[in-house]
């Protein structure tokens, strides 16, 4: 028995959709799976306009341009990579503050508040 089927993804690093099937792709095969495509689509719309996804995704994109410009110049890639810049630090540090991690928040003491 074989059955006719689509499966589809999202990639959040490169902003692409995938649907892979094993029939030939004809008008009929398109429409019979097209809410695999508006499913995956929506995860697209939500990287776009959630501020969380967009920023998660831009900086995983950031760190594999850094990854790429570290191989030109030295020639290879040794892992586990280390040679992160300090842009790449910054990202870091604000993906652990945005999503919770309240321990890497320097301790504040003092708040000033001005008035306008």
């Amino acid at each position: 028995m074989k059955l006719d089927y689509a499966m589809g993804f999202y990639n959040i690093s490169f902003f692409t959709i995938n649907i892979e099937t094993e029939e030939e792709l004809t008008p009929d095969v398109l429409k019979k799976n097209e809410e695999i495509f508006i499913h995956e689509f929506i995860h697209y719309l939500q990287d776009l306009v959630l501020p969380y996804n967009i920023r998660y995704s831009l900086r995983n994109v950031r760190w594999f341009f850094n990854i790429l410009e570290s191989a030109h110049k030295i020639r290879s890639i040794i892992r586990p990579f280390s040679e992160w810049n300090n842009e790449s630090s910054i990202l870091w540090t604000q993906f652990f503050r945005s999503f919770g991690d309240g321990g890497s928040i320097d301790f504040v003491s003092q708040i000033f508040v001005t008035s306008i």
